[in-house]
């Protein structure tokens, strides 16, 4: 089965939480553009752009 056929492309607003730490799920995300900021349980933040190396490696 190729990937493709399982695809689901999301789109998600400014400030939308996509997960939570501690969340169970068997799903991998990519982001495909625009960025994301992750964000550590010590309020540490890192910001993922989709053209960088980052943003290539679940």
């Amino acid at each position: 089965m190729l990937l493709a056929q399982n695809l689901t492309i999301q789109h998600a607003s400014k400030k939308t939480v996509l997960i939570h730490k501690g969340d169970t799920d068997d799903s991998m995300l990519y982001l495909l553009e625009g960025s994301v900021i992750l964000e550590a349980t010590d309020g540490a933040r890192q910001r993922i752009r989709a053209h960088e190396e980052s943003a290539r490696s679940p």
